[in-house]
């Protein structure tokens, strides 16, 4: 007999954990990259550390937080609707939705990692001027970021629909609501 018997759900929940591992450990790696472009010089050494290892702990927990918001949010509004499916369901449904995010900053950091040499950049203007792999510019990492999100989302209902079981109406909300008050909250504060 073996210690761990494996079935489809489980391989699915582990490899749901690994992929959100993976985006914090590519979501540290992009902080220490772009910590290293700052030259600034620091008066209070110590309170400089203080304040870098709070922000990078920061972004490293990053996709965690996205995963409990969406877990959070998304089982209040199926259970609003009286939908039924498990949090495990939920993570593994939301975890495989982020994987083109995943893949975006996997991309991201090692174009980063590549094409950056410190030295030569100086100024915000010589980082915008940049050309990476393919042309790309940083503004436009910008807008591929926006296009994975609208994908990620898109998929995330989806996924709600026809792996959960879920109402369209109830994946629609359960997806878009929670962020857009957000959103707004954000933008009217």
């Amino acid at each position: 007999m073996y210690l761990w018997s494996f079935n489809r759900k489980s391989i699915y929940f582990f490899f749901s954990l690994f992929i959100i591992v993976f985006m914090s450990l590519l979501y540290f790696f992009l902080y220490l990259k772009l910590s290293s472009l700052s030259k600034i010089e620091i008066i209070n050494q110590s309170l400089f550390n203080i304040i870098n290892t709070i922000n990078l702990f920061s972004y490293t927990i990053t996709p965690t937080i996205i995963v409990v918001f969406f877990l959070l949010t998304g089982k209040l509004v199926i259970n609003i609707f009286s939908e039924n499916c498990t949090l495990k369901e939920l993570f593994i449904v939301i975890s495989f939705s982020l994987i083109p995010i995943l893949i975006y900053i996997w991309f991201y950091t090692i174009c980063l990692y590549v094409y950056i040499d410190n030295s030569l950049i100086n100024s915000i203007s010589d980082l915008s001027n940049l050309k990476f792999i393919f042309g790309i510019k940083f503004s436009i990492f910008s807008s591929i970021n926006s296009l994975l999100w609208a994908v990620t989302y898109a998929t995330m209902t989806i996924l709600y629909f026809f792996k959960l079981k879920i109402s369209l109406i109830c994946s629609l909300v359960s997806v878009f609501v929670p962020t857009s008050l957000v959103y707004l909250a954000k933008n009217i504060l």
